[in-house]
Order: C-alpha cells, then structure tokens, then sequence
C-alpha cells in the first residue's frame, strides 16, 4: 500500500488535487526541461519534500537522480 501511494504521490502534479495546490511530486513540469544539474536537483528536492510532507509512513532511503542519463 505504501509503495502504491508513493508512485500514486510522484504522479500527481501540483494543483491537480482539489483544496491542496502542492500535493505531488510535480515531475512531468521537467519533462521537457533541460537535462542539467540544476533540473535533477531540482527532481531530487521534489521527491524528498513529497514524501516527506505527504507520506509519513515512508522512509527515503535513496534517491538517485542523473543528469548524465538524461541526456541523449
């Protein structure tokens, strides 16, 4: 159940849920974006803070976001 409301959590972007405009984890706002340094710190800090923020009952252990593979 966790791990479902962790993906359901990363897939929401933000005002998609009504009366809680930053709920989600905001990701497909980079999807076109330029595949740097600041762009994965960026996803990195919005995963973090998501999970964080909106599901307790979740431990980050790690999150790994390269910008090397980003790039095509």
């Amino acid at each position: 159940a966790v791990k479902q409301a962790v993906s359901n959590l990363l897939q929401t972007n933000h005002f998609e849920k009504p009366f809680e405009p930053f709920f989600g984890g905001n990701l497909r706002y980079y999807l076109f974006e330029l595949a740097d340094d600041n762009t994965a710190y960026e996803v990195y800090d919005n995963v973090i803070r998501a999970i964080e923020r909106y599901e307790p009952r979740a431990n980050v252990l790690e999150v790994d976001v390269n910008a090397q593979h980003l790039r095509s």
